[in-house]
């Protein structure tokens, strides 16, 4: 490696320096005007104010709605208002036809269609007494827990809702004395004691 000679190097510099104005004296330009229709900064790049504007104002219209409508629609965990416990309105006559129907069905041997017959009836009283309690997503444990409706409805809706839950999803047959439990319970709760 060929050493630098110290003389040449500082001789070098020293010529550098004294002739500036290729390296150290920069030309000076106008500082450029930006056009009339350059959209305003405000540190924030090239964005423009109205565009901005008209953002905000979109988040704010949508966090309005949104808290608008959560005031009106209950979360799904929330309890809903209701009046006070009444037993569904149960006519009757429909009442003793459902169980004729069941017991029809049950004297064929066919007991948890017998049981489903008594339990479709309830389910008929309930959405017409309570248009808004029957969703696509309740189930018939939600409803034998729902306070709103009549303790001994409630009670003998969930006795027949138990014995359907367990003659379809549970595995095991529904016999004669699961379907004798669910006619007294329907009688009790849907006929006040009488059939």
């Amino acid at each position: 490696m060929a050493s630098i000679d110290r003389n040449a190097f500082t001789e070098a510099h020293a010529a550098l320096l004294r002739n500036g104005a290729l390296q150290f004296d920069l030309p000076s330009g106008a500082t450029p005007v930006p056009p009339a229709h350059a959209p305003l900064s405000f540190g924030f790049g090239h964005v423009d104010v109205v565009w901005l504007l008209a953002a905000l104002a979109a988040a704010l219209a949508v966090g309005l709605a949104v808290a608008y409508w959560r005031g009106r629609i209950p979360a799904p965990d929330e309890p809903r208002s209701r009046a006070p416990a009444v037993s569904p309105a149960l006519a009757p006559a429909k009442a003793r036809l459902a169980l004729d129907d069941a017991d029809r069905l049950a004297a064929e041997g066919r007991y948890l269609e017998a049981a489903r017959t008594l339990l479709a009836c309830g389910l008929d009283a309930i959405r017409d007494r309570y248009p808004g309690l029957l969703r696509p997503t309740t189930t018939s444990r939600d409803l034998a827990g729902e306070t709103a409706l009549d303790g001994a409805f409630r009670v003998g809706f969930a006795r027949i809702a138990r014995a359907v839950e367990v003659g379809l999803f549970g595995g095991r047959p529904v016999g004669p004395e699961d379907y004798a439990d669910c006619r007294r319970a329907f009688v009790t709760s849907a006929l006040g004691g009488g059939a």
